[in-house]
């Protein structure tokens, strides 16, 4: 407990003292698990909806670029219908994904508030076992959007960016047709200087 405090405080101070970004953001997803190239057969996967949220540090390079460290939460959902054939046709069941991410991002800052920003990840998934029917998502991704920040305070502002994240694209364990979660959402942070 005494190590998050000082870390935190640290946070806090190096915020202040460099006039850097701590961003807190949520993200209300939609969620598939896609091969990325043509599969003949199999199940299909459906969107669902989840939810993302994310706690960064943002530290400027120059007046265009600012580089971002972070954690990244995702819990996802997707509906998987296991398709065998019309008489054995099992139901539909949702199936829950649980992430956790490190991501270090590069954002460009365009006139007027709007900005672009790309973010690798390297993502752990939390709660794969055996029986999953979608491929454990351990392994390195990315994640990217567009967005605008509105000031409210000299130190305080909100940012709203569509966006989306690729997780597994390169994944840690041999597969010869890995499942990727591909995630869509709108991120919306609140940055402290």
């Amino acid at each position: 407990m005494k190590t998050i405090l000082l870390t935190i405080l640290a946070a806090f101070f190096t915020t202040n003292a460099f006039t850097q970004e701590i961003k807190i953001s949520i993200s209300p997803t939609m969620n598939n698990a896609l091969h990325l190239r043509y599969v003949s057969g199999g199940p299909n996967y459906n969107w669902r909806p989840g939810v993302n949220a994310s706690l960064s540090y943002h530290f400027k390079t120059d007046n265009k670029i600012n580089l971002a460290v972070g954690l990244t939460y995702q819990n996802a959902t997707v509906k998987v219908d296991p398709f065998i054939t019309p008489q054995d046709d099992p139901p539909p069941f949702n199936e829950s994904i649980n992430l956790l991410a490190l991501n270090v991002g590069a954002y460009y800052n365009f006139n007027r508030g709007f900005f672009a920003s790309i973010d690798p990840l390297i993502h752990f998934q939390l709660d794969y076992n055996d029986d999953n029917s979608i491929s454990n998502q351990t392994g390195i991704g990315i994640s990217g959007g567009i967005g605008k920040k509105l000031n409210l305070k000299s130190n305080m502002s909100i940012s709203i960016e569509p966006k989306i994240w690729i997780y597994n694209l390169i994944p840690f364990q041999e597969e010869s047709l890995p499942l990727r979660l591909t995630v869509a959402g709108l991120n919306i942070g609140l940055n402290f200087k």
